[in-house]
């Protein structure tokens, strides 16, 4: 009788542990396939459409003086009655700075 209940028993949990098993494999399986299913395949040849360039903003005063300053190659420039006087760095950019 107690054989008969051991075995039984045995039974019973490797059947519980081979349903588990399978459970894992079969759900593992199916997120694989889900994932297959989302990536898009871009086919070759086909040309994607080009975003179009959005127009630009005006520059402000400063920078417009700024700009003009820089393509003159002139010492200084004021802007709202403030003086900007400029140096040069090693790269050779010119930057100016509030005198």
């Amino acid at each position: 009788m107690m054989a008969a209940l051991r075995k039984s028993l045995k039974s019973a949990r490797s059947s519980t542990r081979r349903s588990a098993r399978r459970s894992a494999r079969r759900s593992a399986r199916r997120s694989a396939k889900r994932s297959a299913k989302k990536t898009r395949r871009v086919k070759r040849g086909t040309k994607r459409p080009t975003k179009r360039a959005s127009t630009k903003r005006p520059l402000n005063a400063y920078m417009l003086a700024l700009q003009k300053a820089r393509k003159s190659g002139a010492d200084s420039f004021t802007y709202k009655g403030k003086t900007y006087k400029g140096r040069k760095l090693k790269t050779g950019l010119t930057v100016f700075k509030r005198a």
